[in-house]
């Protein structure tokens, strides 16, 4: 999440979708049978992978056109803010590609639109299918139907540095929302210059989406309830919201947080954590990366996010596999998704800084060399989610949307109840203004 934090407006891309909904529809739903699909495919097929999420890709690719002669993987990286609206043009013009590594987010709004295969019976066939992320998975249904399989992981988590944790007398991560508090104002009472209890990307919308709203989904508390299209706004007056809202507000009273972290847009997030003056680092699993590269990775641990009664969550972001209707080599892609989701090529993810979507790569050996991202896969499995909504880029991910609002008044100004009030109203404006068609 960290590579993709200039998140920007997705009207462009979502306008563009919707007129290009229907194209290909004769083609929705492959007739080939369950063995002979994605079997033995011939010719070329054309993949879009978006930035950010690319690296395993970049040496995975080469490895299967090397194995598989007769079919070939074109790789075509897209923006990471306009990989939407690259695919959306791309299915207008009845040009699509065979495959997309799309952001999981955004398939509701092109399943939505019919612009994507049903790809159920041949998702429910795979071997791995018991052992696939649900949340990845429950991003990809659309009224009964599955039109997207999980490909990899970038989930949030919870970063703390052990060195401060030890100066403070911390025993280990915080497990409740309070805790984290606690802790956060402990590591600040150390008073060591640049020294700070918490960081966050307090002007960046998407950052604190990702790294917050699992707070509230380990308490099964997730806002926008209910499925499309009978979807209800819970925001005014909740209790796990506002437990949330007023622990960061605490937290930034106290001065636990740098003064820079309001002005944070995400595009230094996580340095001041990386060099080691950071207490506690809700963010994404991908930290790690930077964390490695320091060489000090032995000074940090990972655990889930927490809620405000012990319960952990995460947010499952990362990218699911999508055949556009309309695809010249539909079998072809679906050959290519089957050999990414073997364990070998899962297990490969974790070199990359991302995390496996299929569980039965846990094991002994697994555990053993990568640690951290085995805490990931866990908390993933047991407790990841993510939003099945049309209004989520709207409003959560449009800058000065009704979230950002939201996190900004109540964090920054300690006015919780009227920012809850408005957010309730703004985010059941969009649910009717979205089943209306506006």
């Amino acid at each position: 999440m960290k590579r993709l934090v200039a998140v920007v407006a997705c009207v462009a891309s979502a306008i563009l979708i919707a007129a290009c909904g229907g194209s290909g529809s004769s083609t929705r739903s492959p007739s080939a049978s369950v063995s002979s699909f994605g079997v033995n495919a011939k010719g070329t097929v054309v993949f879009y992978q978006r930035s950010g999420t690319e690296a395993a890709a970049d040496v995975l690719v080469p490895e299967f056109n090397r194995t598989h002669p007769g079919l070939k993987v074109k790789l075509v990286i897209t923006g990471a803010n306009d990989d939407t609206s690259t695919l959306a043009s791309a299915i207008r013009a009845g040009n699509p590609p065979d495959l997309v590594g799309l952001n999981d987010i955004d398939i509701t709004e092109f399943d939505s639109k019919n612009t994507l295969m049903d790809l159920t019976k041949y998702i429910k066939a795979l071997p791995e299918y018991s052992s696939l992320s649900k949340g990845h998975l429950a991003l990809g249904e659309y009224e009964g139907a599955q039109y997207a399989v999980p490909y990899l992981a970038d989930v949030s988590v919870l970063w703390y540095n052990k060195v401060l944790f030890n100066k403070a007398d911390i025993t280990g991560p915080p497990k409740t929302i309070a805790e984290m508090v606690t802790d956060a104002n402990k590591i600040q009472a150390l008073k060591l210059a640049g020294t700070y209890g918490i960081s966050f990307a307090g002007d960046c919308q998407g950052c604190m989406a990702f790294a917050g709203l699992p707070d509230m989904w380990a308490n099964h508390d997730y806002l926008i309830e209910g499925k499309i299209p009978n979807q209800r706004i819970d925001i005014e007056g909740n209790k796990d919201l506002t437990a949330w809202l007023n622990a960061y507000h605490e937290m930034w009273k106290n001065g636990d947080a740098p003064v820079s972290d309001q002005t944070d847009t995400g595009t230094t997030w996580g340095k001041d954590f990386a060099s080691g003056n950071v207490g506690i680092f809700p963010a994404g699993y991908d930290e790690y990366t930077d964390l490695a590269s320091s060489k000090n990775l032995k000074n940090y641990g990972v655990a889930g996010l927490p809620g405000v009664n012990g319960d952990t969550a995460t947010f499952d972001g990362g990218d699911d596999f999508v055949i556009p209707t309309g695809a010249k080599n539909a079998s072809g892609a679906w050959e290519f998704v089957r050999w990414m989701l073997q364990e070998k090529q899962q297990t490969a993810l974790a070199k990359y800084g991302l995390t496996p979507v299929v569980g039965s790569v846990l094991d002994a050996q697994f555990e053993k060399q990568y640690p951290y991202d085995t805490v990931a896969v866990k908390v993933m499995n047991h407790d990841g989610y993510a939003p099945t909504t049309m209004i989520y880029d709207t409003a959560i991910n449009e800058p000065d949307s009704p979230w950002f609002k939201l996190f900004s008044s109540a964090v920054f100004s300690g006015q919780t109840q009227s920012a809850e009030k408005t957010a309730q109203s703004a985010f059941s404006q969009l649910l009717v203004s979205t089943s209306s068609g506006k």
